[in-house]
Formats: C-alpha cells, sequence, structure tokens
C-alpha cells in the first residue's frame, strides 16, 4: 500500500519549452522530419534527472560517476541506471491549478489518463462521458474459443443513427473525477480536461555546426518537437530515501536539449486518488507498467498475481491501448533498449480477489515510479 506521507514532493516546472523523444529511432543521416515529444515523459527520464541534481547539490563535481567520489552518494543514490541506493520515486503526475469562485487561493489538482474503459462523446470541445465499459458474458472469438469476456457498452436508448460512445485520446480526469470512477460513477464533463488545455507542441529546427568553419554540417539537421506547458501547469514528483540533512536543488536540466526545471518543495503530499472500500474488483494503472511476458500483465482467465505478487483472484477482462514503448539512457553503458508498457488507463477487472482496495504498483521497475495503480471495489 503506498502512503503518500513517506515521500517529500517536489513540483517541476519548467523554465522554458520541453523536449521528450519518445522512442523512434533518430539517427543521425535519416529522415529527421518530425522528431517527436512525449508527455508526460516516462518515470525513467525524471528519475535520472533529480538523481543527478541531487548529486551536484550534495558535492558530485559533474565528472565522472558519483558513487566513485562519495559513498555517502552511492549509498543514497544508487551506482548506475539498476541500483537507486534507497530511493524510491512516484510519478512524475501533471498538476493543474485552478482558480476559485470564492476568492480563496487557488487549488492544485493532480490529472490523470482518463481510464481506458470510460466512453462518451465530444460536445463542441467538451468531452462528455457517457457510460463506464463493463464485462461481457463470454464471447467466443480468436482469443479463446471456449469464450473470452469483453469490454462491452451497457445496453442504453440510442438515437438511431448516432455513433455509438468511443473511448477519446488525450483527455485526462482530475482527481476528483477520477475517485467517480472508481466508484462506479461517471464524472463531471468539467473533470474530464483536454490536453490542449495543458500544454501545446512547437516544432523547432536543430543544426550542427562546424566548430572550425562555423558553418552547417551537411545532414545534420533536425526537427524536433518541444512541449510548453500552459500556465499552471506542472509535473509533481514524490521521492522517497533522502537524508534530512541533505540540500535540495532549486534548478536541474530536465529531458533532451537540456531544457531546465525549476525544482519547489511542496508542504503538504497532493491529494491522490481514493479507492472503495472493500474487496478488489477493478485495477487502473496510472501510469506505464512493465511487465515481462505479456507486455499487458496479465488477461482474461489468469491469475491476478502476474500483475502483482500480493493480489489474488483472477483477471476476468481488460480495456487497454496499443504498448508504450519505453527505453533510456544511461551514461555507463548507452541507450538501454525499447520495451512495451502497458499503458496509463489500462484497465482489469477481477474476481474472487480478497485482496483490499489500496494505491498500489504493479509489475517491474516500481522503485521508479512505474505501474502506479488503484485498486478499488465494486461499487454498492
Amino acid at each position: 500500500m503506498i502512503e503518500p506521507n513517506d515521500y517529500r514532493w517536489i513540483r517541476l516546472t519548467p523554465a522554458d519549452a520541453w523536449f521528450f523523444r519518445d522512442g523512434r529511432p533518430a539517427n543521425r543521416g535519416e529522415d529527421q522530419g518530425a522528431v517527436e515529444s512525449e508527455f508526460p515523459p516516462n518515470p525513467t527520464t525524471v528519475v535520472g534527472a533529480i538523481r543527478a541534481a541531487l548529486a551536484r547539490a550534495n558535492g558530485w563535481n559533474g565528472r565522472g560517476s558519483w558513487a566513485d567520489q562519495s559513498e555517502e552518494l552511492r549509498t543514497v543514490l544508487g551506482d548506475g541506471f539498476d541500483d537507486l541506493g534507497r530511493l524510491r520515486f512516484l510519478g512524475p503526475f501533471l498538476c493543474k491549478q485552478f482558480s476559485r469562485t470564492d476568492g480563496r487561493p487557488p487549488r492544485d489538482e493532480l490529472l490523470w489518463p482518463l481510464p481506458q474503459h470510460v466512453v462518451g462523446h465530444f460536445e463542441g470541445d467538451a468531452f462528455v462521458p457517457k457510460a463506464l465499459l463493463e464485462p461481457s458474458e463470454p464471447v467466443c472469438c480468436d482469443a479463446d474459443p471456449d469464450g473470452v469476456s469483453l469490454a462491452h457498452c451497457p445496453d442504453s436508448p440510442r438515437t438511431a443513427g448516432a455513433k455509438p460512445p468511443s473511448h477519446p485520446d488525450d483527455i485526462y480526469v482530475t482527481t476528483t473525477g477520477l475517485n467517480d470512477i472508481l466508484r462506479g460513477r461517471l464524472p463531471d464533463a468539467s473533470e474530464c480536461i483536454p490536453a490542449a488545455r495543458l500544454y501545446s507542441h512547437e516544432s523547432r529546427v536543430g543544426i550542427a555546426l562546424d566548430p572550425r568553419s562555423r558553418t552547417v554540417v551537411q545532414g545534420h539537421i533536425y526537427n524536433p518537437r518541444f512541449v510548453r506547458l500552459l500556465p499552471g501547469t506542472t509535473l509533481v514528483e514524490g521521492v522517497a530515501g533522502i537524508p534530512e540533512s541533505w540540500d535540495w536543488p532549486g534548478i536541474t536540466p530536465l529531458g533532451g536539449e537540456s531544457r531546465m526545471a525549476h525544482i519547489e518543495r511542496l508542504e503538504t503530499p497532493p491529494e491522490l486518488p481514493q479507492t472503495t472500500p472493500g474487496p478488489a474488483a477493478i485495477l487502473v494503472v496510472l501510469a506505464p507498467a512493465r511487465f515481462d511476458t505479456p507486455w499487458w500483465g496479465a488477461g482474461p482467465k489468469d491469475s491476478a498475481s502476474r500483475l502483482c505478487g500480493d493480489l489474488s483472484g483472477n483477471v476476468t477482462c481488460v480495456a487497454l491501448d496499443r504498448p508504450q514503448p519505453i527505453g533510456g539512457w544511461s551514461f555507463q553503458s548507452g541507450p538501454r533498449p525499447l520495451a512495451p508498457h502497458a499503458a496509463p488507463g489500462t484497465v482489469w477487472w477481477l474476481a474472487d480477489s480478497s485482496t483490499a482496495s489500496a494505491l498500489v504498483q504493479v509489475g517491474g521497475r516500481t522503485a521508479y515510479g512505474y505501474g502506479f495503480a488503484a485498486l478499488s471495489a465494486a461499487p454498492n
């Protein structure tokens, strides 16, 4: 079970536009028409930046390995990509500042990818939830000739010729709205925030210069798409395992092109989702989740323990999107291989579970913040 007070929480605010390259190849001499930027960044990217920033703030000179320079740094921060020392992370979580109508200071609220079982329609620019998908009766299909339960929309009257509700792309839901979903209720449309209200993309052109002639190197031109956060939008990250006596950095490079991020300590933990008490009936992953085989963790008729060793019962149905490829970079060994991850918003329905509802982590690399998920009971 995750306890927010076990972590120290920080806010990351961009000093300029950020660039977080996605997993597609971007090699010299190849087509660089559009080097896309993923957002929010994956946990590995943010963890690396925070570890390096903490090392610099506490004595590392920025050259070589901090583990070779200081035994204390090695103990706390670890050594290399696979050793995080004493550290554990949660996030990064998207955060939005909302104004109040009663004159009080603005409130911060975390935003989450809309779970895959929420479907609805767009009315103008607003997404209006219409239904929550449910597991169907077993259906004979190529996934299992004996029948498998599929996520389907419960019967509801529709106007002739009207399109059925569908799951949207690039929609986030507030913590308030997510709490409603975890209780089996539809969130209000005002709790569903389009990505266009949070950040925008900017296309830029990058070149390489010959240091002797100060002219452009032939073939060394690329077209990255940066992410610019709109006012009031930030990232929030939880960090556990930092000694009380350590200094905290105020600014650090984050992502590609060494774009800077301001670091601010939060006085109180952010409000995380609240699950419905009782035996777990649904699991919604809210951060990328890494599983070995299969990449979606567990499918219908599989044991729920394949998602997390502490889970009991069986998986009856899954609602998921295409895999999210995530790699990484190690200054010791270079690029890390891409691996498919279950994308945030993936939903598993559980049966015969005796596991109590809670905030948990599933899959692997949980110390990095992967697999943060909400287990919730069936609504009454």
